[in-house]
């Protein structure tokens, strides 16, 4: 059976109706004791509507409308060709009527049967506006519709002029329709189809549902603010959130809103528009929140998580977690909440037994590794304070306690199995390429038994440096540490299930046969135990000698030392998980019917904790005795051992299973389905303090968070305290001041090279041949394709016109107008991977090629002058002080003025790395290859060397000292003139931009993710 084959054995997609009962011991998990949850086979966007009798009715992307019992059961469904765009709507609590994407709307009674379709001519966006027997509809056709249920018939269509970006809203009395475009304008008409006005309220879409009162309307923009108007369409005041909000606002009892913003915050606003309260989440918001009749609020999440929120204060009272982003809006009545999820569920809650958060808290992300691949078998104990993973990237990592990789071996197949240390300091795992590995404590490979079968079965190494593991041959193996065979014995099926030794010696491992096998030292077969499914976790033992094995059967059982069944516990779902044997006693083991249980050593339950997904992965002991576990909704849980009352949580983002090691500072490590190895900081733990402080625990960090998606990209900052980050997965970022973000647009599927200004837009170019202008009010102003390869990150020639200028890997060099047209192109024989030197008053650019400097005519695009460097450019060139200056790969810097004649020529003795202009534009600073930081005037005689502990990746000059970032994680603050340098701050992941900010911070861009913010100098000097 093949890796993946396996893997599609393992994660077979369920379609079913999923009856979930939440114990009473679960105040912190959920917002109610009971609940039901179905699966669709699409997404489900829509609000859900609750008839008076406890009926639920949906839409899911399925293009199958819904209708279900107070209980859960499924009533009916009905097929239509297209999904559920719209809303449903109850209709004189007795029909239900509800639009699709073929732009009908569907009218059926509340047994299901149809009573009637009506054409809107266009998809119904979003939930319709009810009032006095009509419903009022907005189209993706561009329209306003009126219709009549009871006729069945469209009364009126109104023509918005642009498409609408919001759903309807009514005033109280029903006379007046508002509703948001997205051209930034704000239509309002009267029952009869009539327009009262059109105000525009500025550039970018109005979002979601509108707020509506017999004084106007509220309403929310993509860009961020929260603009009310009069009867007249007059502005009564404005408040600017500062980040998109792509969600409803909730009209609050006393005329004020509720709004979620992307930055993840949900913002209370009074009656006059000033701020009640403002908390944060854990992920976007782009959900409309509701009211409930007691006066809490409800808004989902992108992260996947539902708060119950106190109005009146913004306290969070209570959660629900989904696995998948909550779009819609949670819909009440009946005693229940109900809402729909990316994850394909609906989820229905009772709201009779609220409970309180606790003190539940969000952790802190330590650091993040990116790894080659996807991290199936969790993250294991080394050597020392090391860790160990493989990745179905086809590689296994050896980790310091910081992140920063130490080795890696790169295998022929993706690695199922968690690597385990051996006394002499080595490793060893099994492969899907079919061979197991033995490596020396460098990584080295010391042997490799070729077994010729996927191996899928994580090994066990004794005390004496016997190794044991199982394969997919159908046999058990025990290995010297030399990787000789000492015996093997046969079995029913592949050995998939993970090796366990006790403390005797005695081998426990299982078999897809569904037995677990216990063998001795010598080979010999003690018992085996048959449960009714494979066994793939690894058994757990008791210090009484009590082995508890997971079963696909849904049952935990518990042996005997002899093998005896002593008692077995069955779950909804299969067990992959391995259990964990606290010292107390209790037996942690997860279930894939979305559960974590805790057992006593009698079998009883004492409690069970719900999650969002399938939990495989294996649960262990935090430093403060908090029982952590992963799930496939993407987040770690820490409960209370006793209660199961959840203490904190962090939500990942992609599914966690395998093991995950607790640390002793608090912090717990985790792989990631993603490709990542993550670091969680418990609140309040050390490891919690030295996230928020320096390595010396005075804090020195302004802010630190991850931004974008994946590796952070080049940095520019903007005025004001805003920045731009150009990212990896092709889209370019801007982020205000408070580092919220605040607009985005998709340039290509590629890198994107350091960005240019352009006045108040950016210039960027990826690696797809596309060179583009972006505005943060006004998004993508032109992309133009110019080659099929990639370009050199671009530069921005002024004068009259100005010229945008960029290279590319055929060697030409591109000039394009501000508006997006070729000005001229020039052809060269080499590559151009270096963004062009611009100087402000010269003619000329200077672009770097093979071995050449070429000086081009910014006006005719024709060569101007060429220069030859023996040992070919390896930086540069850079524009400073009226020259152009490069870099070559044996150490010697070159100036050039704009005629291209030689101002002075130094050899800085090894390779140079990079060069950047130094403060204000009176030096240059170049990275060596030998780890060397210098300042050089502009006459190029030396004025700082500083050689640093590691190869320095980046660095970004400062008035009294430089900021240098080292290739082992470590940022220096290097003093001009002196040279000397004290260790700032260290970081588990490699920096690969770093910029000074006007405020004097330095922000650094971390292969990790993250942004972090340095204290300015002037600050670190008080």
């Amino acid at each position: 059976m093949t890796a993946q084959l396996r893997r599609c054995y393992l994660r077979r997609p369920v379609h079913r109706l999923l009856v979930v009962a939440l114990c009473s011991v679960l105040p912190a998990t959920a917002l109610a004791r009971s609940s039901w949850s179905y699966e669709s086979l699409g997404a489900i966007w829509a609000a859900p509507a609750i008839a008076p009798d406890g009926r639920v009715l949906v839409g899911s992307e399925d293009s199958l409308f819904y209708g279900f019992a107070p209980g859960g059961r499924l009533l009916w469904s009905y097929k239509a060709s297209e999904g559920f765009s719209g809303w449903p709507a109850l209709l004189e609590r007795k029909t239900v009527a509800v639009g699709n994407r073929n732009g009908t709307l569907y009218l059926f009674d509340l047994d299901g049967q149809l009573l009637g379709k009506v054409a809107l001519g266009g998809a119904a966006l979003g939930p319709a506006a009810v009032s006095s027997g009509r419903l009022y509809v907005a189209t993706a056709a561009g329209q306003l519709v009126a219709v009549s249920p009871r006729e069945r018939r469209v009364l009126w269509s109104h023509p918005c002029e642009c498409t609408p970006s919001s759903w309807p809203a009514l005033d109280p009395g029903g006379r007046r329709i508002y509703l948001g475009c997205s051209d930034g304008s704000v239509l309002a008409v009267d029952e009869r189809g009539t327009r009262l006005l059109r105000v525009a309220t500025g550039p970018g879409p109005v979002r979601g549902g509108l707020a509506a009162s017999r004084q106007g309307v509220v309403l929310a923009t993509a860009r961020g603010e929260v603009i009310a108007l009069d009867t007249e369409g007059k502005p009564r005041w404005r408040f600017s959130a500062k980040r998109p909000i792509d969600g409803g606002l909730a009209a609050l009892p006393d005329g004020g809103v509720a709004f979620g913003s992307e930055a993840g915050e949900l913002v209370a606003l009074g009656p006059d528009g000033a701020p009640r309260w403002r908390l944060q989440v854990d992920a976007a918001i782009r959900s409309t929140p509701s009211l409930t009749a007691d006066g809490k609020l409800l808004v989902g999440s992108e992260g996947g998580t539902l708060y119950l929120v106190e109005l009146r204060t913004g306290r969070p009272l209570g959660l629900f977690f989904a696995s998948g982003p909550i779009r819609g809006a949670a819909s009440l009545g009946a005693g229940k909440v109900c809402f729909g999820s990316q994850d394909r569920r609906l989820y229905v809650i009772s709201l009779a037994d609220r409970a309180a958060l606790a003190k539940a808290r969000a952790a802190s992300l330590l650091w993040r590794r990116e790894l080659s691949g996807p991290v199936a078998a969790g993250v294991g104990p080394g050597a020392g304070q090391t860790m160990l993973c493989g990745t179905w990237g086809k590689q296994i990592y050896s980790l310091d306690a910081k992140g920063e990789v130490r080795w890696t071996h790169n295998c022929g197949e993706d690695v199922d199995t968690l690597p385990a240390p051996t006394p002499s300091g080595g490793v060893v795992f099994g492969c899907g390429d079919g061979g197991f590995y033995g490596l020396r404590p460098d990584g080295e490979l010391l042997f490799r038994y070729p077994v010729n079968k996927p191996l899928s079965s994580s090994p066990a190494v004794a005390g004496d440096g016997t190794i044991y593991f199982g394969a997919g041959d159908k046999r058990i193996y025990a290995l010297s540490p030399a990787g000789k065979v000492l015996w093997k014995i046969r079995t029913g099926e592949d050995v998939d299930g993970a090796a366990r030794i006790g403390p005797d010696g005695i081998l426990y491992i299982g078999s897809d046969d569904a037995h677990l096998y216990s063998v001795g030292p010598t080979g010999h077969v003690g018992w085996y135990h048959r449960t009714r499914g494979a066994i793939r976790g690894r058994a757990a033992l008791a210090k009484d000698g009590t082995v508890y094995v997971p079963s696909f059967d849904q049952f935990l059982y518990a042996l005997s030392p002899i093998g005896a069944e002593r008692w077995s516990y069955q779950t909804d779902g299969q067990i992959a998980s391995s259990p964990l044997c606290a010292p107390d006693g209790t037996i942690y083991v997860g279930s894939r019917d979305h559960h974590l249980y805790a057992l006593d050593p009698e079998g009883k339950l004492k409690w069970r904790f719900e999650t969002a997904g399938e939990v495989d992965g294996e649960p262990t002991l935090a430093s403060d005795g908090s029982v952590v576990v992963g799930s496939d909704d993407g987040r770690l849980y820490a409960l209370d051992p006793a209660t199961g009352e959840l203490r904190w949580w962090f939500a990942a983002g992609a599914e966690i299973r395998g093991r995950i090691l607790a640390r002793p500072d608090g912090s717990v490590v985790a792989g990631t389905m993603d490709g990542a190895v993550i670091a969680v900081a418990a609140p309040g733990s050390e490891a919690d303090r030295v996230a928020r402080s320096g390595a010396d625990g005075q804090p020195r960090v302004v802010w630190r968070g991850r931004i974008g998606r994946g590796r952070t990209g080049p940095l520019l900052p903007l005025p004001g305290g805003a920045l731009a980050v150009a990212g990896a997965d092709g889209v370019v970022r801007f982020y205000g001041a408070d580092r919220w973000p605040a607009a985005s647009s998709r340039i290509g599927a590629d890198r994107l090279g350091a960005p240019d200004r352009l006045g108040d837009d950016l210039v960027v170019s990826d690696g797809g041949g596309h060179l583009a202008r972006v505005s943060a009010r006004e998004g993508l102003r032109f992309r133009l394709r110019l080659e099929r390869s990639g370009l050199s990150a671009p530069r921005v020639s002024p004068g009259e016109p100005p010229l945008l200028l960029a290279g590319s890997r055929a060697g030409r060099l591109w000039a394009v107008t501000a508006e997006g047209k070729v000005a001229w192109f020039w052809s060269g024989a080499e590559p151009i991977a270096q963004p062009p030197a611009v100087l402000p008053t010269a003619s000329a650019v200077v672009i770097a090629g093979g071995r050449e400097l070429t000086g081009i005519d910014r006006g005719s695009g024709q060569r101007v002058f060429s220069v030859t460097l023996a040992a070919g450019i390896a930086a540069g060139p850079i524009a400073v002080g009226g020259a152009f200056v490069a870099g070559d790969g044996r150490g010697t810097l070159l100036a050039l003025d704009a005629r291209g004649k030689r101002l002075w020529e130094r050899d800085l003795g090894s390779g140079i790395a990079g060069l950047v202009p130094g403060t204000r534009g009176e030096s240059v600073l170049a990275r060596t290859e030998d780890g060397r930081l210098l300042e050089l005037g502009l006459d190029g005689e030396l004025q700082l060397e500083h050689l640093a502990p590691a190869p320095l990746t980046a660095v970004a000059p400062g008035v009294g000292t430089h900021c240098a970032a080292a290739a082992d994680g470590a940022v220096l603050r290097v003093g001009r003139g002196s040279g000397a340098a004290e260790r700032a701050l260290d970081l588990a992941s490699g920096v690969v931009d770093a910029m000074p900010a006007a405020d004097g911070t330095v922000l650094l861009a971390t292969s990790g993710g993250e942004l972090v913010v340095l204290e300015a100098e002037a600050a670190r000097s008080k």
